[in-house]
């Protein structure tokens, strides 16, 4: 899971920048007024700090990186240092990178960067392209077609045929576009058995996605959900279906 980067690190910060976007990148990039006006907060989604950055050459989402549940009672973005091949943000750059060069819909990645936040601790962000004119599956939901979730489904199918683990697949991070469906979030993923189905793992990723369909849409009759999951199901099946 190799690909071309470029390190830099400037007072304590390190940034690991994509190729390409070295002369425009550097440790200060992921201040959100670093970018003044340019920066502007995501409204909704996820629970951590995002900003829009508007570029003239197409946009990008900077995400800081924060804790959920009761380890965000100890510390809401802190996390522990346990060596820079572990770092969050990195990971997940690198797997976003992986991702694209399998021809896989995912936003192209950009860099990332973390800093310590006192010994043995550090905070990380990560700056990725932003999808033009995409909204989440839970914002589309009350007009999303059959068609529509199938193909939603069989994205996902694409994704676990290529051994990618969504450990947060949910609503929120199944992305639609003029551009095509895209899945979004790939923090603490990993990549794991390629060209299998039935797999442990891609169950408990289908179950979670099942889950966020019944909680974020309990106010629709049980029938309505049940057509709405059946037909991201259908997708998915007949796209794991060709792994044989």
């Amino acid at each position: 899971m190799t690909s071309s980067f470029t390190r830099v690190e400037d007072k304590g910060e390190v940034a690991l920048i994509a190729a390409g976007f070295e002369d425009v990148i550097s440790p200060a990039s992921f201040d959100p007024d670093h970018w003044r006006e340019q920066a502007q907060p995501v409204a909704a989604g996820g629970r951590g700090s995002a900003w829009y950055i508007r570029r003239t050459e197409g946009d990008w989402v900077l995400r800081h990186y924060r804790r959920g549940g009761l380890a965000a009672k100890v510390s809401r973005d802190r996390f522990r240092f346990s060596g820079e091949a572990r770092v969050r943000s990195f990971a997940e750059l690198r797997l976003l990178d992986y991702l694209k060069r399998q021809a896989l819909p995912v936003p192209a990645p950009v860099a990332a960067w973390y800093a310590s936040a006192g010994p043995g601790l550090y905070r990380a962000r990560i700056l990725i392209e932003r999808i033009v004119d995409a909204q989440t599956l839970l914002e589309r939901a009350h007009a999303a077609s059959d068609d529509l979730l199938s193909e939603a489904g069989r994205v996902i199918g694409r994704f676990h045929g290529a051994g990618l683990d969504h450990v947060d697949l949910n609503i929120n991070n199944i992305l639609l576009a003029p551009s095509g469906v895209y899945l979004v979030d790939f923090d603490k993923c990993a990549v794991r058995e390629a060209g299998r189905k039935g797999l442990n793992w891609q169950q408990n990723n289908l179950a979670r996605l099942r889950r966020s369909v019944d909680k974020e849409l309990s106010q629709w009759p049980v029938s309505t959900r049940e057509d709405f999951w059946g037909s991201i199901k259908r997708g998915y099946e007949a796209q794991m279906s060709a792994l044989g």
